[in-house]
């Protein structure tokens, strides 16, 4: 089953949302860019290191274990808006 969207993704990516509007006065767009994407992946890493799927040896790839965004975990997506930001 392919998931879209979770509830983990959801909140992981407000968190990185808001990371980025509360930054973007203060250090600017480029370091905004760069918590948000710090805050989506270590904490998505932190929970999918947590919570535990039973049977699952795949933690930090499978969809029940973690947030998910456009078929994309979390912590993904937080590397890539890094990334974004670490070369904009």
């Amino acid at each position: 089953m392919l998931i879209f969207l979770n509830l983990i993704g959801a909140i992981f990516a407000a968190i990185g949302l808001l990371a980025f509007v509360f930054l973007l006065h203060s250090i600017g767009v480029k370091g905004g860019l760069l918590m948000a994407g710090a805050s989506m992946a270590v904490g998505d890493l932190l929970y999918r290191g947590m919570v535990k799927s039973p049977g699952e040896d795949i933690s930090f790839l499978h969809p029940k274990r973690g947030g998910n965004i456009i078929f994309i975990p979390a912590w993904i997506v937080g590397i890539i808006v890094f990334g974004i930001g670490l070369f904009s």
